[in-house]
């Protein structure tokens, strides 16, 4: 793949309204994880990181009647992270990349309903959709490289947008063992948020420069027999980092509480230790706003792209996430030149 430049980005969590307080809080270390109204199984409320009201502009366009729950919040905040990277990149219409859940089907009407809310910020007859969770952005970068190399755009918007406030989706995680209450230590606390990335062939100027990318598949599953082997994770690690001069200096990683993520890293990192300097800074800021599903991916990316722009972090980051479905992904990024 060609190299990309981070032009601009955008971010909502529960610990800030834009990528910058975003930014701030998990360099700062600040938590915003609190108690909310949900019952467990157990009767022990639910602990999540969720976006503050002030964050999400109201849905005024669409008819908010007509959609569930879940469709109305996935809007809410890839609206928010839309509105701030297109207003940062200057505005003008380019292609979208949406990545969520594999639980959100109804693509034409997630894109419909997204280009009327952000209006002539995107190019919605050349917008995608991928249901393929937190890795997904990785695919989404490769395809925008694919499509900007061939000349087919000029600019990409990258956003992944999810939030784990879904009654149905919190009993499932409960059922499966996934989340961290009642008698569960092996859980992660359900969160929620968006990022946008405008990516573009290298420019002068840009926030970051994303170098390399990889992609890889694994057989394993949470629930499923297959054995944990790390294979996806190492294979998109080892692509993303091929081609590096020297070793990067920071790790942004998807960890989210999960032993089994943990693992995965650590068989991935192994694999790849020459290329990942032995006092590498591991960040995995989960901690912070909660695991955002299938946002993580983007989130991550952002993050590392304000850190190397304000000098925060010095030489390069390696970025990477995981998806339900098995998909992995990674991603080398360097400080603008």
């Amino acid at each position: 793949m060609i190299p990309l430049s981070i032009r601009a980005v955008g971010m909502v969590s529960s610990v800030g309204n834009s990528a910058l307080e975003c930014s701030a809080s998990v360099r700062a270390g600040i938590a915003r994880i609190a108690t909310t109204s949900i019952i467990s199984r157990g009767r022990s409320p639910l602990r999540m990181g969720l976006v503050p009201p002030d964050g999400l502009a109201p849905l005024l366009l669409v008819d908010a009647a007509a959609r569930s729950t879940r469709h109305r919040r996935i809007l809410r905040l890839a609206h928010a992270a839309i509105v701030e990277a297109s207003d940062s990149a200057g505005g003008a219409a380019v292609p979208l990349s949406l990545v969520t859940s594999a639980l959100d089907t109804h693509s034409t009407v997630l894109l419909d309903d997204l280009a009327l809310l952000v209006g002539d910020r995107i190019d919605r007859a050349a917008s995608r959709h991928l249901p393929t969770g937190g890795a997904g952005v990785f695919v989404a970068l490769l395809d925008a490289a694919h499509r900007i190399a061939s000349g087919e755009a000029s600019a990409v918007m990258v956003v992944g947008a999810d939030s784990l406030l879904d009654l149905r989706r919190l009993d499932t995680l409960q059922r499966e063992g996934r989340l961290l209450v009642d008698e569960v230590m092996d859980g992660f606390i359900p969160g929620e948020g968006a990022a946008a990335l405008v990516v573009s062939a290298v420019t002068p100027g840009a926030l970051a420069t994303v170098a390399s990318v990889g992609a890889g598949d694994d057989a394993f599953r949470h629930e499923g027999e297959a054995p944990l082997t790390g294979d996806g994770l190492s294979a998109a690690v080892q692509n993303a980092l091929a081609g590096a001069t020297t070793p990067v200096s920071a790790v942004w990683a998807d960890l989210n509480g999960e032993s089994w993520t943990g693992r995965e890293w650590g068989i991935a990192a192994r694999r790849s230790h020459r290329w990942i300097a032995p006092d590498a800074a591991v960040h995995h800021p989960a901690e912070c706003f909660g695991h955002p599903g299938a946002a993580s991916g983007a989130m991550l990316l952002t993050l590392a792209s304000v850190g190397l722009y304000r000098g925060v972090s010095v030489g390069s980051s390696l970025v990477w996430s995981l998806s339900d479905g098995g998909l992995r992904g990674a991603a080398r990024i360097e400080r603008s030149g």
